[in-house]
């Protein structure tokens, strides 16, 4: 009796680890296979740009691959940011897995380093992914920019993005946008900043100084610039001066303090 009950759970765990197995792995596999196609594609991007040679329909493909990617409610977010990760996708994601963003260069054999990116919102039955930065079907435009390197969260609603992108030997952007995701509107804030299209601000490419943000009372720091004085006269370039200056977020737009 009591060999055929040890028998019966061997046979009950070993189904029950096969049905696991089988409803689970399927689904890694999709996830692995679907990355690595993003990849393949990327890397014949950067080839063809390497050789000088037309790569936008490559970029579509590979902009098309992601979007299909994104958009499958399957995927999870935390999953989808370790295997972006392991393939060497430049990628970050909120503290609470709610929101994650993609990154990629493009390339243009000069010295300007602009990027595209995508954004991710996925929570219970709610999934929106667009462009963060770029638009579609467009390898060069002026909506090309910076690419976020830090998100917070704000509320349970709204994230704010640090971003950053070094324009050739001179200088270095620093921006910041807010994300919302509530009944009335899904993506960027248009009036969550003074200006309408975030905030931004230019430091000397040798600068070190970034952006930061605290949590908890809701500011965001960003260097105090003063100009650039050389031999006596003004050279029209501004420097960071070591000190922090600070915006705090009231109401759902950021204002500054004295």
């Amino acid at each position: 009796m009591k060999s055929a009950l040890v028998l019966f759970m061997i046979l009950f765990t070993g189904v029950n680890f096969c049905t696991t197995k089988k409803s689970v792995l399927p689904h890694t596999l999709n996830l692995n296979e679907d990355v690595l196609i993003l990849r393949k594609l990327h890397d014949d991007y950067k080839q063809k740009r390497a050789q000088h040679k037309e790569g936008g329909h490559t970029l579509f493909t590979f902009e098309k691959k992601l979007i299909e990617i994104l958009e499958n409610s399957q995927y999870l977010n935390n999953e989808l940011f370790n295997a972006l990760n392991e393939n060497d996708f430049f990628t970050v994601k909120s503290e609470d897995n709610k929101l994650i963003l993609i990154s990629w260069e493009i390339l243009d054999n000069g010295c300007h380093h602009s990027y595209k990116s995508f954004y991710r919102y996925k929570y219970e039955d709610s999934l929106y992914v667009n462009y963060f930065v770029g638009k579609e079907n467009i390898e060069f435009s002026e909506d090309n920019g910076a690419y976020p390197y830090k998100v917070h969260k704000l509320n349970d609603k709204a994230y704010i993005t640090l971003n950053t992108q070094l324009v050739c030997a001179s200088s270095r952007l620093l921006s910041s946008h807010v994300i919302h995701f509530n009944n009335k509107s899904q993506g960027i804030c248009s009036d969550c900043f003074e200006n309408s299209k975030g905030f931004y601000t230019n430091i000397g490419r040798r600068d070190t100084l970034n952006l930061k943000f605290d949590s908890v009372t809701k500011e965001l720091f960003y260097p105090e610039l003063t100009p650039l004085v050389h031999e006596g006269e003004d050279t029209g370039v501004m420097k960071t001066t070591g000190k922090y200056k600070k915006l705090v977020y009231k109401n759902g737009t950021f204002v500054k303090t004295n």
